[in-house]
């Protein structure tokens, strides 16, 4: 694995995490109005 993949990949994991994390900590509220989601464009390196 090359080094732009293998930095690639741990920026994903970092992101999905902290999704996962603020998404865990927003359902446990009762007033949920904003829809979350996460966008990984792996073709051009855009991570929202």
């Amino acid at each position: 694995m090359d080094t732009l993949t293998h930095y690639r990949n741990i920026i994903q994991e970092t992101i999905k995490k902290y999704y996962e994390m603020s998404n865990s900590q927003s359902a446990n509220t009762t007033e949920t109005t904003i829809s979350d989601r996460l966008v990984l464009d792996e073709q051009h390196d855009q991570y929202i």
